[in-house]
């Protein structure tokens, strides 16, 4: 097929120029190499995750890593296909880590199939048909054709990166649409375009490299590390509240809940709490609620439960089931109106029958009637 990417890139900087400029200036010269192979790097992790948001997680492992380590890349010139390396190790390390997801030819079950806005749906449903279109495809064709359709790498680009000859990349794209009906390959080359990286994506990168350490402190040993931080812990945990592993995400929860051990203003654990709501992890999620539960107990405090109750409509049934749980221990302040709201919407046995425990305590405690 001819090559339709045919957009300059804005930097004309050679590989070797920006791995010079990177090591002269770290970590804002390394932001150079996130903006050119920003896409490159997704695409090759979701080719072999075949999850948007564990695919942009590993992307920024992978350029941690690859700022760790810049100094042992002995050909700069081959910056992209090193990149590529460093993506695919990390992409098949978390599909070990995570075994339920180790088959790359089947399509992830969606968090939930409640009714959601119309929006929503409609964005579910297409990730959901690129998957299984991307799915047909063997893993080389599936990389080409995210790197081809993600990034708009022209082929001779594409080459470059995967390290093969142009003619090869032409024959993955050729039996790629061979392999997809005519439908699903103009699905594809429509959508799958506006699915990468989002604008943010090397700030974030740049935020985790901006530490002494590259972010090393938040992998193990996080509360030795916040002991060592003294006054700068409060930055710390913003950090380490936007480190790419939802372990660590997770675990800063835990040692958030210890705040006056921190020094820290019960209004700043707070702010980082609710802000994990919306976490793209539901574990992460459901450790938030948890924790602000926990402190509304410990405190007498239930000015936030009004964020804790708009979780109730959360797509994934484990944080709903935990948070019904939850507010059922102090239903004084729940209002009932969401919560019907959510009792209606909710298709999960269990979870339900904890939404009818929670309305129950709720009429009893503050004599409601239906």
């Amino acid at each position: 097929m001819p090559d339709e990417n045919t957009e300059e890139r804005p930097n004309t900087l050679t590989d070797t120029q920006l791995v010079a400029t990177a090591l002269e200036d770290p970590p804002e010269g390394f932001g150079q190499i996130i903006h050119r192979y920003k896409y490159a790097v997704f695409g090759i992790s979701l080719a072999r995750i075949r999850n948007f948001h564990d695919a942009e997680d590993v992307s920024q492992q992978v350029f941690v890593e690859a700022y760790q380590r810049l100094h042992d890349l002995k050909d700069p010139a081959r910056l992209g296909p090193w990149l590529r390396t460093i993506a695919i190790t990390r992409s098949l390390n978390h599909l070990r880590r995570n075994r339920s997801t180790a088959d790359l030819d089947a399509v992830p079950e969606p968090e939930d199939q409640r009714a959601r806005p119309d929006e929503d749906i409609e964005r579910h449903e297409l990730r959901r048909d690129l998957l299984v279109s991307i799915g047909k495809l063997s893993k080389k064709q599936r990389e080409t054709v995210s790197l081809y359709y993600i990034g708009r790498y022209r082929i001779r680009e594409l080459a470059a990166i995967q390290e093969v000859p142009e003619g090869t990349i032409k024959h993955r794209q050729h039996e790629a649409r061979n392999r997809l009906r005519q439908d699903m390959m103009a699905m594809v080359e429509d959508n799958l375009k506006s699915e990468g990286p989002d604008e943010g994506f090397a700030d974030r990168v740049l935020a985790l490299l901006s530490d002494p350490e590259e972010g090393k402190m938040w992998r193990s040993s996080t509360g030795a590390q916040l002991e060592i931080a003294g006054e700068k812990s409060r930055e710390g945990f913003i950090r380490a509240m936007a480190f790419p592993n939802w372990k660590t995400r997770m675990r800063t929860l835990f040692w958030l809940l210890q705040y006056n051990r921190w020094n820290l203003e019960v209004e700043f654990a707070v702010d980082l709490m609710v802000k994990a709501l919306d976490d793209s992890n539901r574990r992460v999620r459901q450790n938030a609620l948890m924790s602000l539960s926990t402190l509304s107990r410990r405190l007498g405090d239930r000015s936030f439960v009004p964020q804790l109750v708009e979780k109730l409509e959360d797509p994934a049934r484990h944080v709903r089931y935990a948070l019904a749980k939850a507010l059922a221990r102090e239903p004084e302040n729940v209002p009932l109106g969401p919560v019907l709201k959510a009792t209606v919407r909710e298709t999960h046995p269990a979870t339900l029958v904890k939404f009818q425990v929670l309305i129950g305590r709720i009429l009893d405690t503050q004599n409601l009637k239906l």
